[in-house]
């Protein structure tokens, strides 16, 4: 069993070997206590690559669902190709969205 301390701040990274950023947090469904997404903040240039936003001072914080993850180890293995997240975290972005619209 892995605590969260213990993969915190490490390297994530997809299958094609991109470094996407670090591991900074998780999101916790307080009904079942289960992890709906681990929060990873991004680099610079993976940020340009997926067109999203941070704030001047801050990189930007993006969510990955559980099911991307492959192995934890030195670093955080994804099992999906940069290409496939690109995709996700979009979805992701457009979900907030609509959370954020129906408040």
């Amino acid at each position: 069993m892995l605590t969260f301390n213990s993969i915190e701040k490490k390297a994530v990274m997809t299958t094609d070997g991109k470094v996407v950023g670090s591991m900074v947090g998780c999101m916790v469904d307080d009904a079942n206590w289960s992890v709906n997404v681990l929060n990873v903040e991004l680099t610079k240039e993976i940020s340009e690559f997926l067109g999203t936003k941070g704030s001047m001072l801050k990189s930007p914080i993006v969510g990955v669902k559980p099911s991307q993850i492959g192995t934890v180890g030195d670093a955080v293995m994804l099992n999906v190709p940069l290409s496939d997240l690109k995709g996700n975290v979009e979805e992701l972005v457009q979900q907030k969205k609509g959370i954020l619209s129906s408040l």
